[in-house]
This record gives structure tokens, sequence and C-alpha cells, in this order.
């Protein structure tokens, strides 16, 4: 932390010119001034995450210490151009959208972010105000990459360029019934064979790395053991074989959207030749999703 004079030696000449010309000196007067603008959070967003992302922003003095009369000039955050505000964050066409919380720092007021009292008075003393500038809403899962957004800091009639972004990274969530991630599957009397279908309903950012892998090789195994009963199987997701004699399938599924998804997992058993030894038979299949 820096601290700041009161009085200067260009005070004096400044009082000396009042005298003289009986108009208001020109160093009590403050039009605006530059700053330094940094982002120090909000760079990485992720949709899975319970709270918003907070977009926080620093400011302060480029050229430290300034006339105390600076502390009166309004400092004001807009949006550059002809971007709308509420701001939005984008990617091309898509869009995360925020919302904004006042502080002590600062609070919105109509079409742009107002500084307070207190925080123009700090960037006056050549401190920083740190400022909560936007909060991106949860659970929007666009598809991952580079969000922008173009703002302007006003400081009196100095105006700073500055580009707001966030990185929405690769994230996957179950939702539904799928929520905990575990789900079984009863198929009843195996001797005439069974069909069975469950929709795994879940919301990605990403393109997916899918991987399914049975503890059993694509059977259904006997309680007492594999040497008493071995039922094969076969598995489809959304359509698609999964081959599980090798103990492991994979595929890949392209983003869907940012709306809720869902894909279909389906067994079937083929009609018993032989009668099967009586007791139950399980497998245990993990169904991984890696999202790239």
């Amino acid at each position: 932390m820096r601290a700041s004079l009161k009085f200067t030696a260009g005070a004096w000449v400044a009082a000396s010119v009042l005298q003289a010309t009986g108009s208001p000196a020109a160093a009590a007067d403050c039009a605006g001034y530059a700053l330094t603008i940094a982002q120090t959070g909000g760079d990485a967003y992720d949709a899975t995450a319970p709270g918003p992302t907070i977009v926080s922003l620093r400011l302060i003095s480029a050229t430290g210490p300034l006339p105390a009369a600076c502390a009166d000039a309004p400092v004001r955050i807009v949006a550059a151009g002809s971007q709308p505000f509420p701001m939005r964050l984008a990617d091309g066409t898509r869009t995360l959208a925020v919302d904004y919380s006042a502080d002590a720092v600062a609070s919105r007021s109509g079409q742009e972010v107002v500084l307070s009292a207190t925080a123009r008075a700090r960037l006056a003393a050549g401190q920083d105000a740190v400022v909560r500038f936007a909060d991106i809403r949860p659970g929007q899962y666009e598809r991952a990459g580079l969000y922008t957004s173009q703002i302007e800091v006003r400081a009196g009639d100095q105006v700073a360029p500055f580009t707001v972004q966030t990185r929405a990274v690769p994230v996957m969530r179950f939702e539904k019934d799928f929520a905990d991630g575990v789900e079984t599957v009863e198929l009843g009397e195996l001797s005439e064979g069974a069909r069975r279908q469950v929709t795994m309903m879940y919301r990605s950012s990403a393109d997916l790395d899918v991987t399914v892998r049975s503890d059993n090789r694509g059977a259904l195994v006997h309680e007492g053991g594999e040497e008493i009963g071995r039922i094969p199987y076969q598995a489809e997701l959304d359509g698609t074989p999964l081959v599980l004699q090798g103990g492991e399938a994979r595929l890949s599924m392209v983003y869907g959207g940012a709306q809720l998804q869902s894909r279909r997992l389906r067994f079937i058993v083929p009609a018993q030749t032989r009668l099967p030894a009586a007791g139950r038979y399980t497998d245990v299949l993990t169904v991984s999703f890696t999202p790239f």
C-alpha cells in the first residue's frame, strides 16, 4: 500500500492564479484519469458448480496517487459499443447469462455498474478497488470454449477498454433417476429370454468419450459362480451394439446442446435352449462418460 501526500507545490501556484484571475483553479479539477484493469476472478466456468461463478475486476490508478478531487470523478463500467446490458459472455452465437449484485464497492444503476464513493476514494489514493462485476449463473451447459465480452471502464472522461473472459470447461452430470450414478435393472425370468431398457438422463458441455465395462465380459453369472451358470446377453447404447466379450467397449458421442440429454441403454437376453440352473444371475455394467 502506498501513502499519498495531501499538499503539493502546485497547490500554492494554483492559489496565486485564483487571486489573479478570479476563476477556479485548474489543480482543483479532475476531469478523469487512466486506470489499469485486471480480471482477478471468474476466468474458468464449471456448469456443475452449485453457485455462481464470480467475475471480479481489479482497478487501480495507472499513475499512482491522484489529486483529491479525483475521488469525485464518477467511475462507471458499461458494455462497449452496441452490446446489450446486462452483459452476456459470448462464444460465437453461444452465450452465458450473468447477474449483478451490489456491495460496498459497486452496484448496478440502469445500463452500467457504478463504483461507490469509498471505492473512488481508494482509487484517488493510489489504492486498488476490487469490483464484483458479474455473477455467471450456474447450470449453463453451453459448449465448452472461451466466452468473452467487451466492456469500457470510464473514470471521468477517460475510457479504458477491457475484455472480460471465462473459459467454460468440459463437464458432464447425470440427472433425475441417474443423479446418484447407480441403477439396477431387473430382467425377470430368463428361461424365455428378456428385453429391458433404461434411459440415462444427463447434461454435458462437450463431446463425450464413453467407456462401457462388463465385470463378467457380457454375461450374467450365477450367484454361486460361473461354473454353475453363465448366460450371455447383448447390450446396445442408443442402437449401437456394445461388444463386451473383451470386458470393455468404447464409443464417442457428440455434444447435443445445453438442454437435458438422454441415452437409451438396452439389454437383450436370448431365449435359452437349455434350462439354466435355478438361482440369481447378475453382471455389473459400468458406463463412464468423459467430456472433452
